[in-house]
């Protein structure tokens, strides 16, 4: 079955992205979901093995045109700690050493892209949080982190009661997929919300958050990368 775009979601040092790695280096779009770091304590990868994953992800995809690497929410944190985007499972024992592996890559990260008729972020990108901020969705496409304006950047920490915040709507880090019920507007893919079993579909957007790999075929539909089933 054709393959026209490679689905990578959050990987917090994990190494099921290696099901992919045939891909990278191909004519064939491979996008990353973010998150590479901070794994959770009951998968039981140390921080270590969590930052040797993520150099080897950015060793194998340097030079890659094919290859798009989004930031997540645990990204964040060591680009832009001031901001206080997200303090969750942060491994500060490492901070100092993977804030500089983020900053001398910066050039190769972006915050979201369009590719094969789909929006893809980490979180998802809602309306209200554009609106919120007063810019256009096309303000985050395809721009490089290091030339993202900061007027975005002060408001990825935009967190809803969903996550335990305060708005109704979260940012493109840190949206929930809950968020999208009422939501209409273009196919989107993101991950940030664990999915056990199956990705889940709300509304236009669909999570991939689980722990697998996944392929847009020719017709448009999502699939499992493994065995080719479709994501209904």
């Amino acid at each position: 079955m054709n393959k026209k775009l490679i689905l990578i979601p959050d990987v917090h040092g994990r190494e099921f992205w290696k099901d992919a790695a045939e891909f990278i280096g191909s004519d064939i779009p491979v996008v990353f979901l973010g998150d590479y770091l901070d794994p959770y304590p009951h998968e039981h990868i140390g921080n270590k093995k969590a930052i040797d994953n993520f150099k080897e992800i950015l060793d194998t995809t340097k030079d890659k045109d094919n290859v798009t690497l989004l930031l997540g929410n645990h990204d964040c944190t060591y680009v832009w700690p001031e901001d206080g985007i997200c303090e969750c499972r942060t491994d500060y024992t490492n901070f100092s050493m993977i804030q500089r592996i983020f900053h001398d890559n910066l050039g190769r990260f972006k915050l979201g892209t369009e590719k094969e008729g789909f929006i893809i972020s980490h979180a998802g990108i809602h309306q209200n949080w554009l609106d919120f901020v007063g810019i256009k969705k096309e303000s985050i496409l395809e721009r490089q982190v290091d030339k993202i304006d900061h007027k975005i950047i002060e408001n990825l920490g935009v967190v809803s009661w969903y996550r335990g915040g305060i708005d109704n709507y979260g940012s493109p880090v840190w949206a929930d997929i809950r968020e999208f019920h009422y939501y209409q507007g273009q196919n989107q893919i993101c991950g940030h919300t664990q999915q056990y079993e199956k990705p889940l579909r709300v509304g236009d957007v669909v999570c991939l958050d689980c722990r697998a790999c996944f392929y847009v075929d020719e017709e448009g539909d999502i699939r499992w990368l493994k065995d080719d089933k479709v994501v209904e």
